[in-house]
């Protein structure tokens, strides 16, 4: 990340130019590309882009299911029945919606089609992207309203510095692979509703202008929001955390904040011990900072709830002899 600014009154992420190619130059220095350039951008809106006034509510439901169909068929080439089956129930869609394209003369024409679409875009030499490489949207602008809903990334997806200029949607859609987001910008709504997330979710450095939710997220593993700005309200609604608690260090949370806070604590947040489970050591940090935030924020019974987390995890750390106390603590505070 560029260090300079060209104006020292205004944040780093803030766009201060847009050049006649659609290019942007941010605050910081950093030259963004258009999204139309991007060969992934291209191929996740084959079928047409969306206007920038869409949003979560508005946007023509029936453009992006044929973007992603185009998508998903793609991404999926070379899968097993047994795995097209599991991403299917990931994105709850049918086995149909991800067919290979191979497996028929209808799935070949399709794939024809996409390639003549991406080819009048991109460049009569530009091939398709392999689907068996990561996803690259790394510095690219995205000037109008996206939608990835239940869409699957096979692999790893880059959104570094990536700046999303509207609203995005990322509901019900399926990572495999690590999902990058270092220095992302997001200035409209931003829906992470229902999506899965098997491998790390990083999200450092990046910055939520608008209304944020993951509600009923699933995070596999590492979910990393540090030094993240969010400005507005931010929802965890009923999201799971299955081996790792979310870190949030050095993050600045808006007050209108919601985490889940369930009767049975494993219900949404790890295991104090298990193979794949965070230390117990870093289970206490992470939990310490929400703790703090909740009681800066004055929501009370959500700090006790992750003050209560925190003396679960002094029990595994805690001498015998005070294992105890830290105990009876966790269930009667």
């Amino acid at each position: 990340m560029a260090e300079k600014l060209t104006d020292p009154n205004k944040p780093a992420h803030e766009i201060v130019e847009v050049l006649e190619d659609g290019d942007a130059i941010r605050n910081d220095g950093v030259r963004l590309t258009a999204a139309n350039k991007n060969p992934w951008y291209v191929l996740a809106t084959i079928y047409g882009e969306h206007e920038e006034e869409d949003n979560y509510v508005t946007f023509d439901r029936g453009l992006a299911a044929k973007n992603r169909r185009a998508w998903n068929l793609w991404a999926c080439q070379g899968l097993s029945d047994e795995e097209r089956e599991d991403r299917a129930k990931k994105l709850g869609l049918t086995i149909a919606d991800l067919t290979p394209h191979q497996s028929s003369q209808k799935a070949k024409a399709e794939l024809e089609e996409i390639t003549k679409r991406f080819q009048a875009r991109m460049g009569a030499d530009m091939d398709l992207p392999s689907n068996e490489g990561n996803s690259n949207f790394t510095n690219a602008i995205f000037s109008k309203y996206l939608n990835f809903e239940k869409m699957v990334f096979e692999r790893d997806a880059f959104f570094n510095n990536a700046v999303f200029a509207r609203d995005v949607t990322f509901t019900s859609a399926a990572f495999l692979g690590e999902a990058v987001f270092i220095y992302s910008t997001f200035f409209g709504d931003t829906h992470f509703n229902f999506s899965s997330f098997s491998s790390s979710a990083i999200f450092n450095f990046a910055v939520f202008m608008n209304f944020t939710s993951f509600g009923h997220a699933t995070f596999s593993v590492i979910a990393d929001f540090s030094s993240v700005t969010f400005k507005s309200t931010t929802r965890y609604s009923d999201a799971k955390f299955l081996t790792y608690v979310p870190e949030f260090h050095a993050a600045k949370l808006y007050e209108d904040t919601v985490f889940p806070i369930p009767e049975r604590y494993t219900d949404n947040w790890p295991k104090l011990k298990g193979k794949y489970s965070m230390p117990a050591a870093d289970q206490k940090r992470a939990y310490n900072r929400l703790r703090l935030f909740m009681n800066k924020s004055l929501q009370i019974d959500e700090e006790q709830f992750f003050h209560r987390q925190e003396m679960r995890c002094k029990t595994v750390l805690a001498k015998w002899y005070h294992k105890p106390f830290y105990w009876l603590f966790s269930w009667f505070s």
